[in-house]
């Protein structure tokens, strides 16, 4: 004789589906937003909802997509949602927090990114958190406190191209010109074909009065570089405008302008690059009183 369910035993079984249902939904959900694949990502996502209005899974993987697609206003909803279901975890209010300070809303930002720390929060997401506090001090221009938070940050997070350029910044804005430098060390360490090390280097040698040096680190740029980009063609321009102001000798009007023919020649800027050039040459044809030259540079 078959032994008839009980209505617990229906109940239970009924809840395991969709459990299991719910948790298919999310899974789907994360691999179709990993493949870029963001509206059957928040469909999926959509779907765990209406299984179950109390996951923050499901809330919190319908945000991450509205945060790929920009959709801020939408991702703090979700976001606060996935909060109020899941109000100790550490993770969710740094998720809520971080799309508030997306749309610069920073008082709500700060209240949940202190609330994250109180209860603690992954490594990854506690490095993002210091790396946007660093950010948001410096734009208040709490200077100390962005590179208390930068450093924090940076423990977690080691190796980071943002947090060192930063960095580099601050120190110069402090005038700690020695720290500033040992961070553009770090930076031509860590990425040795990208300019922004030597670039920074020649910034703050260039603050501290030691212009033949920060020549010094142009010259290291234009050896190890694997290409001549605007950026180090515009510093060595402004070099010798500076060594001008030094010595008053036309002759570095007519190396910038080796410079600038030398880019246009050997690269391929863009074309906002080769209007500065040619703005540029312009100036530099006029500081030689050379017409003919500065007309040719007005086609």
């Amino acid at each position: 004789m078959i032994r008839k369910q009980s209505r617990r035993e229906w109940s239970d079984k009924m809840s395991d589906i969709q459990n299991e249902r719910l948790i298919e939904f999310i899974s789907n959900s994360k691999v179709a937003f990993i493949n870029g694949q963001f509206q059957e990502a928040f469909t999926l996502a959509k779907e765990a909802i209406k299984l179950d209005e109390n996951c923050a899974d499901a809330y919190q993987c319908a945000a991450n997509v509205c945060m790929s697609l920009g959709r801020y206003e939408d991702a703090i909803e979700y976001y606060q949602k996935a909060v109020n279901c899941d109000p100790n975890n550490g993770n969710r209010f740094f998720s809520l927090g971080y799309a508030q300070a997306s749309v610069n809303k920073i008082a709500e930002a700060m209240q949940n990114f202190a609330k994250a720390d109180e209860l603690g929060l992954n490594e990854d997401a506690a490095g993002q958190m210091y790396h946007i506090l660093g950010i948001v001090n410096q734009e208040f221009g709490k200077l100390d406190d962005a590179l208390i938070n930068l450093k924090k940050s940076e423990l977690i997070i080691p190796a980071d191209m943002d947090i060192l350029k930063r960095k580099a910044v601050i120190y110069g804005l402090l005038d700690e010109i020695t720290n500033g430098l040992q961070t553009a060390n770090q930076m031509k360490l860590l990425a040795p074909s990208d300019y922004s090390g030597y670039q920074a280097a020649y910034i703050l040698l260039k603050q501290a009065g030691r212009i033949d040096d920060a020549f010094k680190e142009l010259r290291y740029a234009r050896m190890n570089l694997p290409s001549f980009p605007f950026a180090l063609c515009g510093d060595m321009v402004n070099y010798e405008l500076v060594k001008h102001e030094q010595d008053g000798d036309t002759i570095h009007f007519e190396k910038a302008l080796a410079y600038i023919k030398h880019f246009l020649k050997k690269e391929k800027p863009s074309i906002s690059d080769v209007v500065e050039c040619y703005l540029t040459a312009a100036d530099l044809y006029l500081q030689l009183e050379d017409a003919d030259k500065v007309i040719e540079c007005y086609p």
